[in-house]
Formats: structure tokens, C-alpha cells, sequence
């Protein structure tokens, strides 16, 4: 446990649960805010019996709740949501939990960067972003560009040598042509860049601290350390290699809008730190089926097959099949059953129709090892929750993320376990608007920033039209 910060002036602000409108406002007097493995709680008292009254009643018991507060050293707090979940009558102690992150308005937002005079910067410019999780080498001082949907945004990696932590600034460099990052440009496609750098990472990654000109955002989340981690995309070195111009990430922002791509990324990570292949295994399938199924949702009705011959054929054929039921004395219950069993006869099975639609499109050959990963092993594992092989799990665990790299048209070196035969074919490496053009997908894409927003100065196409 390490406290944060020693805080007074408190104000909570309850909401109701299900309107979120303020419900009521209790002034504190002192508190202090706490970081217990990664989740920020704040501590306070309320002596006042009629508030506290209040607070250990069922009605307010659970509520959400806005709390801002100040710092002994007079440095303004905010903390946009919070949750009550602990309340004692010894000390009238009563502890809520932070979700998400707190706003800490110091003056000094940044090491060696003050509060800039420069009128034309702005508090909400994003300065520099800590991340948790990320363990790789990266070439020192990488200069790369955040491409998301064709705004480029510059940006720095970095790793401290000493504690091994890495972040990423975002210069303000005003002598050549450049897109400032502020707080809601950069909450646009905050989530995305988790998610990518934990497909990358293979573990888990977290934005612990966000750095503006005018404050800092400090996030509350689990920071139970990864166990393990998958080296597919970037082999037994940790060695990985950033494209200068990163067109793989504005693909993942745009493909995670669609598909939801963040959240099978983070089933693949959880099912990485479980111990027992097994229960990892049951993870991975589960996440494959969602992801081909999303997929799958996207497809015209003139390409999804749902018969396996013509309804017009298939007529007479159930015709004559019923006909010869007719003719032997069968209970009418049992006899509802059969017709029913013919009419399903030509209905094509989706549960395995939906991975071969996905890795076809993707262009991965639906090898010996790969139908019977389709075939024999979902069958298990979704049924029986049994894994016979343990290259059975090796393969799943890289299918799915060669399926997401695919997607985004990564250029990330791959290092697989079963060999370079395992999963074969050449990606077609088309961007997103190319692929659902070549692919005649169902997608009507919302633009993540408008082409005529102008908070963007510099815009970079690769093979697609802008937004």
C-alpha cells in the first residue's frame, strides 16, 4: 500500500445509481488517497452523525460518487467517478474506490517540464503517457507515427533503464508541420492503443499516467504482474521494431471500432497468465468464436451461405422424404420431430462455416492442423472443455492473433512455436478500406475524426481515400 496524497476540503458529491444525478453533497474535512496494488482508493471520516447516518444506510450504500478535493500542499484533485465500498463506525471511516482514473492538477505536470507561458498551448495538450506491462525492447529514443485515421501524431518511445518502465512523450515541435494531441483527440483512440500494444506486448499493457500541460491523469486499475507472455510478435529477444510510420495502427482503430478487436485481445492476454493450458484453451476458443462471429455479421447476405444446396432443390427432396414418413404409423410427436430433422438437413452449420470465412478471407489455408483445430478441437472444448494436445493449444493461441495481425496489416516479425509451416499463406495486406472493398463487407464506418475537423493539421493516406 502507498499513499498518494494527504487531502482536505473534500466534497462528495452521491449520485443516484440509476440517473446518476447528484444526490447529495457531504463535506469532509480530511482524507488521504491510497494506491493498493494499482487501484486508488481515498480514505475519509465523517463526523458529522446525519451524513454518516446517511451513508451506512441502504439507500446510499453502492452509490457512485464525484469527490474534488484539495492537497496539503494546496494541489487541486478530482476524482470523475467513484464508488463506496467500505464504511466502519470506528474513526465514522468511510472508503470508496476509484474507477478509472483521478485528475491531480499539479503545477509541475511532467519532470523536467513546467507549466508552459506559450499562450497558444493548451492545459489539455498531451505531454506524455507511462505505460504499465510493456516489456519489450524498443530502439532507444524511437521516433514513430501515430497514424489514426490518417491524422499522423509524432510520438516517442522510451524505457527507463533503471526501473524498466516505458513511455512515450509527444513533442511540441513547431517548426515543422505536426497535429497536437489533446485530451479528447487523444481519448478518441486511448482504448485502441492498449489494446495494440498488448497484441503486441503478448501480455498485457496499461496506461498508468497521462501528463498534460495543465494536469496529470493518474489511472486506477489491477496491476497484478504478468506471469507469462506470448512471443509470437516479437520472439525470445523481446525485440520489436516500430514501423517510422505506424499505417498497422490506424488499421487496428478502425478494425477495433468494427469488431471490438480490444476485447478479444484482452481474453487472449487473461488467457495467457492462467497456468493450465486447459482453462487457457477453453479462453481462446470462446474468443475465436466471438471474433468470426463479429466477423461473420459483417458479410452480405448474397455471400454468407445458409443452404447447403438451393432451397428450390432442397423442396422436393424434403417433399419426397416426408412422403415416405407417410407411409409408416409413426406417433405424430415423433413424426413432428423427423419433418423437423429434414427441414435442418439443409442448413448449413455456421459454428464452423464462421472460421473458415474469417481465415479464407485472411488467406490462411485451412491446413491438416488447422481443420482439425476447427473440427475436433472446438468440438472438445466447447462441449467436453478438454484439450488433448498441447500443440493444440499452441496453435489457437497463434491462429487468433495471426488473424488479428493480419487484419490490421501488421508488419510485426512473427516467432512461432510449431514451426514456419504451421500457419501458412501470404497476408494480401490491404487496409482496412481496401479490404471491405475487396471483401464486399456490410460496414458503414464512422469517421473517428472528421476530414474537415480542424484541430488536424497533417493527414498521411496509404492506398485509401480519406475520411
Amino acid at each position: 500500500m502507498k499513499e498518494l496524497y494527504k487531502v482536505r476540503n473534500i466534497n462528495i458529491s452521491l449520485l443516484d445509481k440509476t440517473t446518476y444525478e447528484p444526490l447529495l453533497d457531504i463535506p469532509c474535512e480530511f482524507g488521504k488517497i491510497i494506491d493498493k496494488e494499482g487501484i486508488i482508493f481515498l480514505e475519509t471520516h465523517i463526523f458529522n452523525e446525519d451524513y454518516f447516518a446517511k451513508f451506512i444506510s441502504d439507500e446510499i450504500m453502492g452509490s457512485p460518487a464525484t469527490v474534488k478535493m484539495s492537497s496539503f500542499d494546496g494541489i487541486a484533485i478530482e476524482a470523475p467517478y467513484m464508488a463506496i465500498v467500505g464504511c466502519t463506525t470506528k474513526e465514522s471511516k468511510v472508503t470508496l474506490k476509484c474507477i478509472d482514473h483521478i485528475k491531480v492538477y499539479e503545477e509541475d505536470t511532467i519532470y523536467d517540464i513546467k507549466k508552459s507561458e506559450d499562450p497558444e498551448m493548451l492545459a489539455s495538450q498531451l505531454l506524455r503517457v507511462d505505460l504499465w506491462g510493456l516489456d519489450l525492447l524498443i530502439t532507444p529514443n524511437l521516433t514513430t507515427m501515430l497514424i489514426v485515421s490518417d491524422a499522423a501524431f509524432e510520438s516517442e518511445f522510451y524505457t527507463d533503464g533503471g526501473n524498466r518502465e516505458t513511455y512515450i512523450n509527444f513533442p511540441c515541435n513547431k517548426e515543422v508541420a505536426h497535429n497536437i494531441l489533446t485530451e479528447d483527440l487523444f481519448e478518441a483512440f486511448r482504448y485502441s492503443l492498449i489494446g495494440y500494444l498488448s497484441l503486441i506486448n503478448g501480455a498485457r499493457v496499461q496506461i498508468s499516467k497521462e501528463y498534460y500541460n495543465g494536469f496529470s491523469k493518474i489511472y486506477s486499475y489491477d496491476r497484478i504482474e504478468n506471469l507469462s507472455r506470448s512471443y509470437y510478435t516479437c520472439g525470445n529477444a523481446k525485440l520489436v521494431r516500430f514501423s517510422p510510420i505506424l499505417f498497422e495502427f490506424d488499421n487496428y482503430v478502425r478494425w477495433n471500432q468494427v469488431l471490438n478487436l480490444n476485447k478479444f485481445v484482452h481474453h487472449i492476454c487473461t488467457a495467457q497468465q492462467v497456468l493450465i493450458c486447459e482453462d487457457s484453451s477453453f479462453i481462446l476458443i470462446l474468443a475465436f468464436e466471438g471474433l468470426c462471429k463479429n466477423y461473420l455479421e459483417l458479410q452480405s447476405e448474397e455471400k454468407v451461405k445458409k443452404y447447403v444446396i438451393p432451397l428450390s432443390s432442397f423442396d422436393e427432396i424434403e417433399k419426397e422424404l416426408i412422403e415416405v414418413l407417410n407411409h409408416y404409423e409413426i406417433p405424430s410427436e415423433a413424426l413432428v420431430k423427423y419433418k423437423e430433422g429434414i427441414a435442418k438437413l439443409n442448413v448449413l452449420n455456421l459454428a464452423t462455416y464462421k472460421f473458415r470465412l474469417l481465415l479464407n478471407d485472411l488467406n490462411i489455408p485451412e491446413t491438416k492442423v488447422v481443420k482439425g483445430l476447427i473440427r475436433r478441437v472446438r468440438s472438445t472444448l466447447v462441449h467436453d472443455a478438454k484439450l488433448k494436445e498441447y500443440t493444440d493449444y499452441q496453435l489457437l493461441s497463434e491462429l487468433i492473433r495471426e488473424a488479428i495481425l493480419r487484419l490490421i496489416c501488421s508488419s510485426i516479425e512473427r516467432h512461432s512455436e510449431l514451426g514456419d509451416n504451421a500457419i501458412s499463406g501470404m497476408p494480401e495486406n490491404l487496409p482496412f478500406q481496401e479490404f471491405i472493398k475487396e471483401k464486399k463487407l456490410n460496414i458503414t464506418e464512422k469517421p473517428i475524426f472528421d476530414k474537415f475537423d480542424t484541430r488536424i493539421k497533417l493527414r498521411i493516406t496509404k492506398g485509401r481515400t480519406e475520411n
